[in-house]
């Protein structure tokens, strides 16, 4: 096997394999939604282990570009492994992100750096379909919509982007798994909180939405309800509130006020995802007011999933002018988003729906071909 650091560059069987079996996947399941043919349970998770172990064995074998956020974490597992794991409780970049940073560790013991991302793949994947097919058994769901909603996923939400911005997406798939298994699914008990949380203690980011979640608990929601609206000018006063935090001279308080600040000093971002994310969330906006004007029932039926998606939505508007927080957090909604999927569907007319997605379609196809173009052009392997 090559080195991390002195790759071959090309595409090996295993690679190819795993390449033409992903194409494959969606031809199968493209064809399976329009004509409607009905595929067995067993046989359709026996077709999706093999999509999400194709790209895990992709993602193994990905050679990353040199500011990927990949190729530094390649040098800290290298640190880690170096170090020990005093040095790693202690001294490590993600020392106070403790579920992360063993995570990280446990990985680098075992000398095979490119476990990380494949591992990261496999579980984020495993979290999302599980999700999917869940809400689809529970809901009898139309297959227009979980297909629709994957190719959005897909194609918004860069599998190169995934790939490279591991913690952020193994946190996002974790919390979002909790937020529809408690709030869509209904399923109660410990599990939900132990997710939230170790979603927390991998990026810190999902603090936001951790806020959002205790916020649509049972005894705060009607409170919050009256003033929500207000939500939306959150970001005029959270730079502020964060400078405070660091003046606190409680250690904790004032590592949650700089984690806050680096969302307002970090200006540096892809114009493709600025576009990306705002195409997105006017996209997932509309849909909500589709829902909430044609279909009353299923607001009702998931009452606190759409206060948590409303809520979500008012304070997302409100970090609109925060490019990296706005970012992260649309990029949530593409995995929490599947339920408003299915009621959009199941509300809307065919005429109307065709005309949603022919005006869709465009933007979505020419997503999916730079990821084409620019896997042609760049991808390499080890």
């Amino acid at each position: 096997m090559c080195s991390i650091y002195e790759g071959c560059e090309r595409l090996n069987f295993i690679t190819a394999v795993s390449t033409i079996y992903v194409a494959a996947f969606v031809l199968i399941y493209i064809v399976a939604a329009c004509k409607n043919v009905r595929i067995k349970a067993t046989q359709l998770y026996a077709l999706t282990f093999g999509f999400i172990l194709s790209l895990s064995i992709i993602a193994f074998f990905t050679k990353p570009y040199k500011d990927d956020d990949l190729t530094f974490y390649y040098q800290l597992l290298q640190e880690m492994r170096q170090n020990g794991l005093r040095w790693t409780l202690t001294e490590s970049i993600y020392a106070s992100d403790v579920v992360v940073n063993l995570y990280f560790y446990l990985i680098a013991w075992t000398g095979v750096f490119q476990l990380l991302p494949a591992l990261s793949i496999a579980i984020i994947y495993s979290l999302l379909f599980a999700s999917l097919y869940q809400i689809q058994n529970r809901y009898k769901t139309s297959p227009y919509s979980l297909l629709f909603f994957l190719i959005v996923h897909f194609s918004f939400l860069f599998f190169r982007w995934t790939l490279s911005g591991i913690r952020n997406y193994l946190a996002f798939a974790l919390f979002a798994y909790a937020i529809i298994r408690e709030f869509a699914l209904k399923k109660q008990g410990p599990l939900n909180w132990v997710l939230y949380l170790t979603a927390t203690f991998t990026h810190f980011s999902l603090a936001f939405f951790l806020l959002i979640r205790v916020l649509c608990s049972r005894r705060l929601y009607g409170y919050v309800r009256r003033w929500k609206y207000v939500l939306v000018g959150w970001g005029l006063i959270s730079g502020l509130a964060a400078r405070l935090l660091t003046l606190v001279p409680i250690g904790i308080v004032q590592k949650i006020g700089a984690k806050i600040q680096v969302y307002f000093l970090y200006m540096e971002f892809d114009m493709r995802k600025v576009v990306l994310r705002f195409l997105l969330f006017a996209l997932m906006l509309f849909m909500y007011g589709m829902v909430h004007k044609h279909n009353r029932q299923a607001i009702a039926d998931k009452q606190r999933y759409y206060a948590f998606l409303e809520i979500s939505m008012l304070l997302i508007l409100g970090s609109v002018f925060i490019p990296l927080l706005f970012d992260r957090c649309v990029s949530f909604l593409l995995f929490a988003g599947f339920p408003l999927f299915v009621d959009f569907f199941a509300c809307t007319e065919k005429r109307s729906r065709y005309l949603f997605l022919s005006l869709l379609i465009p933007p979505t196809a020419f997503m999916a071909g730079i990821q084409l173009v620019d896997a042609y052009n760049f991808w390499a392997f080890f």
